[in-house]
């Protein structure tokens, strides 16, 4: 699911297909070929697995929900 991005993605949720074992590392590197535009924005994301924190590292199961949530800067 994207949150707030239509400057960088034209929906707010996708699926991917990822190889066993999978993990968030590699959908994000999924993600980026589609949407190039994002590269630049991952550090200053916060990426949940099913409403948890999650690193590169998460390892992903069929069904897990991963939550792309910008930085949202105020003033």
């Amino acid at each position: 699911m994207y949150f707030q991005m239509p400057q960088y993605v034209d929906v707010q949720k996708e699926y991917f297909v990822l190889q066993s074992p999978a993990y968030l590392g590699a959908l994000i590197m999924d993600i980026t070929d589609k949407h190039p535009a994002l590269s630049a924005e991952w550090p200053f994301m916060m990426i949940l697995v099913d409403g948890n924190p999650a690193s590169a590292g998460t390892p992903l199961m069929n069904g897990n929900e991963v939550d792309l949530i910008p930085a949202i800067v105020g003033g």
